[in-house]
């Protein structure tokens, strides 16, 4: 490779071109990036002292096309900033245009533009997929509503804002310090350098990256030297994962990888993809890219549900999984939707098993079994998936890994703490799915109105503490926040410290039936709670089944 320092008219003299790969993330740079820019060019204008201002680095590497056409260059590198800096001086040739400066405005449209009679060249700088129809709206004065016009707007601001004491800008004197006091380093790959190592080297440290971004750049670089087969590949494959999966793309790969039983760290999933492509040969690449996609339809479903499950039974359970948090079954959970995707599992298969998984977390919470060791136990289920006894594999495995059983689930459900305000989305789960399934003959909506109330209320007066008895403070401290003492009530205001008798009048009237025991009760005794929770435990062990 060759390094050398440029002003950015040595970037942008004659013929060329500079392509951000196709498959490179989007324009990201915001007003504090714009501003900071807008700063260093501020800084020069006023400087009479001819210094330089460095503004990073620009790494290229030739693309190979017909010597009569534009010299081309992939940008590996500083896009950002190159992209930035041209919608300045758009804005700048504009204003230059409209103050009837036709030195200015030639020498920006020189700058900015190819004087190519091939549409393709037309540009000094091609976007990525995403972003070329804006930028090049802006380019030709279109409006709309892109960062690239935002970007533009913003310095369209500070040039009618006049420089540091508010005076006109001497144009001539802005555009010498845009094209010629702005530094660079370029950095420019021979034939023989690798692209991709260069920008993972470059993209290793700063964490700008995510690791999806790093993959979409290490798997199309191999694809460099064959641009109808890397834009095919990337607009019918990958584009379209990335779209479906958005912000989960990343998670996507981490249990992806994990699949197979393998347990990356969340920080090297590119190093663990990278060294598992080195497997691919090139004639390969399309193929793993359909299987990525095949795996990534499947992860939708998974995180997504209610978008795009159309299997009732099977989006509740998948949305219930996920009010659990038991992200650690994805990998798992990959294997199982990808076998429904063929036919190998069939749905009412995997609507068992997620009933199972649900269980496991369930029973596991209420008992409070450690978590910690959750990722490995999906992994290695994961990794000895047996599609033909699906069913069966994963209750053995979850048995065999502190899946409580009835006695001792049925027993901690009575005295468990079921109200913490940290996990208080857990206990309306468990007392919604009570009242649905065992008392309720319609499905209620626990909506933002519905509350969790504390039959013996959190705080005691002197008519609950004589209630109580002389072991008040004992039973306060046991039963409080235990299931049997907990219900759902849209009457939370009206309910709040009053007398039992008081609160049982009020729940005679609730449309939820787990209070029609409360109602029924003539008081409310350490008695009264255990057996309620007994009778709330006895059904839940029904709810959450273990076979």
């Amino acid at each position: 490779m060759k390094a050398s320092e440029v002003k950015l008219a040595d970037l942008l003299n004659g013929t060329v071109q500079y392509q951000v790969p196709l498959f490179q993330r989007r324009y990201s740079w915001g007003q504090p990036q714009w501003d900071q820019l807008w700063k260093d060019l501020l800084e020069l204008y006023g400087s009479d002292d001819g210094e330089s201002h460095f503004v990073g680095a620009v790494v290229t590497a030739p693309v190979a096309d017909a010597p009569e056409r534009a010299a081309k260059f992939l940008l590996i590198d500083g896009q950002q900033r190159l992209t930035t800096i041209l919608v300045m001086l758009k804005a700048l040739g504009d204003v230059a245009k409209e103050a009837g400066d036709e030195f200015v405005g030639e020498q920006v449209d020189r700058h900015v533009r190819n004087h190519s009679r091939l549409p393709e060249e037309r540009w000094k700088l091609v976007p990525t997929q995403d972003d070329r129809m804006a930028f090049g709206g802006v380019l030709v004065g279109e409006q709309g509503d892109s960062a690239f016009h935002h970007a533009y707007a913003r310095f369209r601001s500070h040039f009618a804002d006049g420089d540091e004491q508010g005076q006109a800008f001497q144009l001539e004197r802005l555009v010498t310090a845009v094209l010629s006091r702005l530094e660079l380093v370029s950095v420019r790959l021979e034939v023989n350098d690798s692209p991709h190592r260069i920008f993972e080297s470059l993209n290793s440290k700063g964490m700008d990256l995510t690791a999806a971004d790093l993959i979409r750049n290490h798997v199309f670089m191999r694809l460099a030297n064959d641009a109808p087969r890397q834009e095919a590949a990337y607009l019918e494959l990958w584009r379209p994962m990335e779209q479906q999966l958005s912000t989960h793309l990343t998670g996507f790969f981490w249990r992806f990888l994990m699949m197979d039983g393998s347990l990356p760290p969340w920080d090297q999933i590119f190093t663990a993809f990278r060294t598992r492509f080195t497997t691919v040969n090139d004639e390969g690449i399309e193929a793993y890219l359909k299987e990525l996609v095949d795996h990534a339809l499947a992860y939708r479903l998974i995180v997504a549900p209610s978008e795009v499950e159309v299997d009732a039974a099977i989006r509740e359970r998948m949305e219930r999984i996920n009010r659990w948090e038991l992200e650690t079954a994805y990998p798992y959970l990959l294997r199982l939707y990808r076998a429904r995707a063929t036919g190998a599992v069939s749905p009412t298969t995997l609507a068992a098993i997620l009933d199972a998984l649900e269980s496991f977390a369930v029973r596991r919470s209420v008992c409070g079994v450690p978590t910690n060791r959750l990722r490995r136990v999906f992994a290695m289920l994961a990794g000895r998936f047996d599609a033909a006894n699906a069913l069966e594999q994963c209750h053995s495995h979850l048995a065999s890994n502190d899946w409580p059983t009835d006695e001792r689930f049925k027993t901690r459900f009575i005295t468990f703490t079921a109200y913490l305000r940290s996990r208080l989305w857990r206990t309306r789960m468990i007392l919604d799915r009570l009242e649905r399934t065992f008392w309720g003959k319609e499905k209620v909506v626990v909506g933002e109105n519905v509350t969790i109330e504390h039959v013996m209320p959190q705080t005691l007066d002197d008519e609950w503490r004589m209630a109580l008895g002389a072991d008040h403070a004992n039973i306060h401290a046991t039963w409080l926040h235990s299931i049997g003492n907990l219900t759902l009530s849209s009457y939370n205001s009206e309910l709040g410290n009053k007398a039992f008798d008081e609160k049982r009048e009020i729940l005679k009237d609730s449309g939820f039936a787990m209070n029609r025991s409360i109602a029924e009760a003539k008081e409310w005794t350490e008695d009264h709670i255990r057996d309620r929770g007994a009778e709330m435990a006895e059904l839940a062990a029904t709810v959450w089944r273990r076979p």
